[in-house]
Order: structure tokens, then C-alpha cells, then sequence
């Protein structure tokens, strides 16, 4: 599993927790962009080795949401909102097979944008790498033995 499988399951996970919200953006968010929105990225990782083929890599991940600009009024409602719904999403999210949890979740509201701040821990099983010869010969002599 790498970056871009996390932002995927991060992405869908989000997607289906709120069908009204079409945009969820993964790259850098241009200057017109429509509201409400979430961008999800991630801020860095780290990779551990562990025994033998085994690695865990950490995740750092930012979640932002861009609340509905027509929505001026009950702008700290609409993100308390957003906030538990994003809470119960991201504790457990799957898709395609593969599932993740959050760690370390904190969220706070930074000039009307809500952001959340979590950790994705993974562990990754390298295949194991088999050098492959050609064919194996065995040359076998029988020595008598006298009796």
C-alpha cells in the first residue's frame, strides 16, 4: 500500500459520507474553486524496517473542508457538523480490500476551514525475491563397494 492507495480510500471513504459534496480535491486547489469541498493530502511519512521482509510506514494526513460559501450565517454549525460525520468516517475506512484507521486525530477551525490532522499507520510484507536458474543437473556416481 502506498500514498496514493491511502488518498484513495480516504477520498471514497469521504465521498460516500457526504454524496452532496461533489468536488474532494487531491492536488493543489485552484483559486475559483466551488464550495463546499474537502482537499485531502498527505503532509509526510515515515518507514520503519522491521524483522525480517516486514516495514511499517506512517502516514501524516490533512483533511480540509471549504464550507458552503452561500451559507454565510451558520457557518460554525455547518463545520460541527462536518466534524463528527469526518470523525465517525476516518475510524475505520475501506475500499477495494484494503482498510486503514486514523490515529492521533485532531481536528480545529482555522479562518472558516475545518482541518483535520490524523496518522495512517501500515504494515507492508515485501515479496521475497527468488533468483531463478535455469534447470538444475545432477551428475550421480555409484561407487561398488567390495565385499
Amino acid at each position: 500500500m502506498n500514498g496514493n492507495d491511502i488518498i484513495s480510500i480516504i477520498t471514497n471513504s469521504i465521498s460516500a459520507a457526504f454524496p452532496k459534496v461533489k468536488d474532494i480535491y487531491k492536488d493543489n486547489i485552484l483559486q475559483d474553486f466551488s464550495t463546499p469541498s474537502f482537499f485531502v493530502s498527505i503532509i509526510n511519512s515515515s518507514h520503519k524496517p522491521l524483522i525480517g521482509l516486514a516495514s511499517s510506514k506512517r502516514y501524516n494526513v490533512t483533511i480540509k473542508y471549504f464550507p458552503d460559501s452561500h451559507n454565510k450565517g451558520n457557518t460554525i454549525q455547518e463545520l460541527n457538523k462536518v466534524a463528527d460525520i469526518v470523525l465517525d468516517t476516518i475510524g475505520i475506512m475501506s475500499y477495494r480490500n484494503k482498510t486503514i484507521k486514523a490515529y492521533n486525530v485532531e481536528w480545529k477551525v482555522i479562518d472558516d476551514v475545518l482541518h483535520f490532522m490524523f496518522d495512517i499507520k501500515v504494515k507492508i510484507l515485501k515479496d521475497k525475491q527468488v533468483t531463478k536458474f535455469g534447470p538444475l543437473e545432477v551428475n550421480v556416481s555409484v561407487k561398488e563397494s567390495r565385499e
